[in-house]
């Protein structure tokens, strides 16, 4: 069933026959209607969005763009908080790991790179041979934990990676 909204009806029969002409009308509807699934939608990615990943504690999402660029946003306020920069080709992955400070971000640079979430610090980057699709990591085993990545070519890497 599908609902029915007379108000919005009728602003939009309204604005269908304003008389004023060159005006400028929506390509796609833009009034979101009561009662929607919709809370909010963040933009500032100049580019596709390929890999999002919310951190633990529910506070903070991490996109990773087709744009090169990882952001970091506030869930609650839909701010972005911070930009992370270095990868020279698109992102396709991104995960948090599970204490919440770091990310893991893996590239069609070939690159997979730990950063630290609170700075936007590359602490440490890993050169693949081939376009990393995926990436997953575990929870730290004393100072170290693994980082798995899937690439192009079928493989998957595990690396070891030390505080």
């Amino acid at each position: 069933m599908v609902k029915s909204y007379p108000d919005i009806e009728t602003l939009l029969k309204q604005a269908e026959n304003i008389p004023t002409y060159p005006r400028l009308l929506p390509y796609i509807p833009t009034l979101t209607p009561p009662d929607t699934p919709l809370i909010r939608t963040l933009t500032g990615h100049r580019n596709s969005v390929l890999s999002v990943v919310v951190t633990a504690d529910g506070n903070k999402i991490i996109s990773g763009s087709e744009d090169k660029t990882i952001k970091v946003w506030d869930l609650h306020r839909g701010k972005e908080l911070r930009t992370f920069t270095g990868h020279s080709n698109r992102v396709d992955s991104v995960v948090v790991t599970p204490d919440g400070n770091k990310i893991i971000s893996g590239s069609w640079d070939e690159t997979i790179k730990v950063w630290d979430l609170h700075t936007g610090n590359c602490l440490a980057t890993f050169i693949a041979d081939a376009k990393i699709f995926c990436c997953a990591v575990t929870e730290m085993i004393g100072d170290e934990m693994i980082i798995i990545a899937g690439d192009e070519g079928g493989m998957v890497h595990f690396l070891r990676w030390k505080e």
